[in-house]
């Protein structure tokens, strides 16, 4: 028989509440880990948004100049401006690639976008010097091609 402790509770039921607070301190700190996917919704909301200062926070440190030369420079009609577009986005896929590298797919309106992400200093960040490999990126089709049928 276990000696009776604080109000006549056994040990086990005294450490079963320090237990379930630092099980739930885990699932916290595991649901907030950042992840390709918040990344990638940060980047656009702070894009759609024009939060200059949220969008640095989710570049790679080497992508800070050409952003920071991007939004010095750019205009709502040049082609280095982030324009604003708040039509609905999906990211189909995360694909990885290699050395820390992933590749988000995003489908928004009829464009497919393969944006990479590094981990960097504890979060996911684009990488916009990695993006000139896909500048002509084509996603492959849900499904094959079918040919007509045969009269």
């Amino acid at each position: 028989m276990w000696p009776q402790g604080c109000e006549g509770s056994s040990p086990s039921s005294r450490t079963a509440i320090p237990r379930a607070v630092l099980l739930l301190a885990v699932l916290f700190v595991l649901g907030c880990a950042d992840s390709p996917e918040k990344a990638v919704h940060a980047l656009i909301q702070a894009a759609n948004s024009n939060d200059t200062k949220k969008l640095q926070e989710r570049v790679s440190q080497r992508s800070l100049p050409l952003l920071n030369l991007a939004l010095e420079y750019g205009t709502t009609t040049s082609a280095i401006a982030l324009p604003a577009n708040t039509s609905p986005y999906r990211i189909r896929e995360v694909l990885p690639a290699g050395k820390g590298i992933v590749y988000a797919v995003v489908e928004q309106d009829s464009d497919v976008y393969r944006l990479p992400l590094v981990f960097e200093r504890g979060r996911w960040r684009i990488e916009l010097l990695l993006m000139g490999d896909d500048a002509n990126y084509q996603p492959p089709p849900h499904s094959p091609p079918t040919a007509p049928p045969l009269p």
